[in-house]
């Protein structure tokens, strides 16, 4: 996969697709911390919109993140990017960071959507809500594996074990 820039070009075009379908408006792509940067990146060039990105915090007692790179915030609409939508929680504080700056961000486009049940909640309850918006999520690609006969009912129950697990702990690590 290293240097075959068509899984770039796959990727682009379907969230090009799915931002023309949703008609989400925008004026500036922001990669968040920190697997959303390339994906941002390679995004904005391809729409030919401004970058920016979220930078991360270690620090557990600073609670906010820092954007980079494009900065004209006040009344600018964003879309932040992410690979992997499970906690979200990096992507939640760069809604925070552009909004508190002056900028519009309503969406979240991320590639694969683990579809825990406390992530869309949680940015729901943002004022105005933010939507995350996927190519794929863990439903669908359940079903298509069933359709297409890779999975049997056993293995689908075992991947819904192993998600609901794994939103189970990772709640447990975060509090």
């Amino acid at each position: 996969m290293h240097g075959d820039t068509s899984y770039g070009r796959i990727v682009n075009d379907g969230f090009k697709d799915l931002i023309n379908r949703e008609e989400i408006k925008l004026d500036v792509i922001c990669g968040s911390f920190l697997s959303g940067i390339p994906f941002g990146k390679s995004l904005a060039d391809y729409l030919e919109k401004p970058f920016s990105y979220a930078r991360g915090n270690d620090d557990p007692n600073i609670t906010y993140h820092s954007i980079e790179g494009f900065r004209k915030f006040y009344g600018n609409k964003f879309v932040v990017v992410d690979d992997f939508v499970r906690m979200a929680d990096d992507t939640f504080k760069a809604v925070e960071a552009i909004r508190s700056q002056g900028g519009i961000c309503n969406y979240v486009v991320s590639i694969f959507d683990l579809q825990f049940e406390g992530t869309k909640e949680k940015f729901r309850e943002l004022l105005p809500p933010v939507e995350i918006k996927s190519l794929l999520n863990f439903d669908k690609f359940v079903e298509l594996g069933l359709e297409k006969r890779y999975f049997d009912q056993r293995r689908v129950d075992s991947l819904y074990n192993w998600r609901n697990n794994l939103e189970r702990n990772l709640k447990l690590k975060i509090r």
